[in-house]
């Protein structure tokens, strides 16, 4: 198992986890990333607007070995 960590940010605001989780591989690593993302955008996107939500994966060094980044441009058309 290895260990990794995953900093999320909505745009607004960041988030530095300080607990990890273990993964069999670096493809689950990258599949947590992805699907955090997209609850992120579920859980926390307002009406119109841009927004970009991204996610860092750091390895039990601290290093940074995968980033992710989602960006949202909605709105209703006259």
């Amino acid at each position: 198992m290895l260990c990794f960590y995953f900093d999320p940010s909505d745009g607004s605001a960041e988030d530095r986890n300080v607990e990890g989780s273990d993964l069999s591989d670096r493809a689950s690593a990258r599949r947590a990333t992805l699907t955090s993302l997209r609850d992120m955008v579920w859980d926390q996107i307002a009406p119109g607007g841009r927004r970009a939500f991204k996610a860092v994966v750091r390895d039990q060094a601290g290093s940074s070995v995968y980033a992710a980044t989602l960006s949202l441009d909605e709105g209703w058309r006259s």
